[in-house]
């Protein structure tokens, strides 16, 4: 066998096998930014959730979900009281973006996919006072990694 087939080779082998889990998940109503740290991959989302997410009721709101790490790009999902149909009209937006860093050897890069799901159009219910928002990001055949805030609704 070659070298550059041996090569070949082991990198399909280690994007196949290899699964990372996601390192950070947030909740917020505006962008977050992702910072770096002094080691590659010592990342951090700026602000982090908040412990209540206040809404009034039928007034149209942003609600994001984002997600740092994971390998292959995991699927998050948003629920309100473990419900994943969202109120009736609302609209949902995903993306995504690959980083790569200097690792810590020569020729390694370290790979980091930032991913986020969101809704400028959230319209809180009277019975949404009081649930429970969840953020879910999943890896496939690794546990999911959950992020969960309180919704506070005010009449209008």
């Amino acid at each position: 066998m070659r070298k550059s087939e041996l090569y070949e080779s082991l990198f399909t082998f280690v994007s196949v096998c290899v699964k990372a889990r996601v390192k950070i998940i947030r909740i917020s109503t505006r962008p977050l930014r992702l910072t770096s740290g002094e080691d590659a991959g010592d990342q951090a989302l700026n602000p982090p959730s908040p412990a209540v997410v206040r809404l009034v009721e039928g007034r149209p709101a942003t609600l994001r979900c984002t997600a740092v790490g994971g390998y292959p790009q995991p699927s998050l999902q948003v629920l309100v009281d473990d419900r994943v149909q969202l109120a009736p009209g609302t609209s949902m937006s995903t993306g995504s973006t690959v980083t790569l860093q200097d690792g810590a050897g020569r020729g390694l890069r370290l790979v980091t996919v930032t991913c986020w799901w969101w809704t400028v159009n959230y319209r809180a219910r009277p019975s949404d006072d009081g649930a429970q928002l969840k953020c879910l990001a999943a890896v496939p055949g690794l546990p999911a990694v959950i992020d969960t805030v309180q919704l506070s609704v005010d009449c209008e």
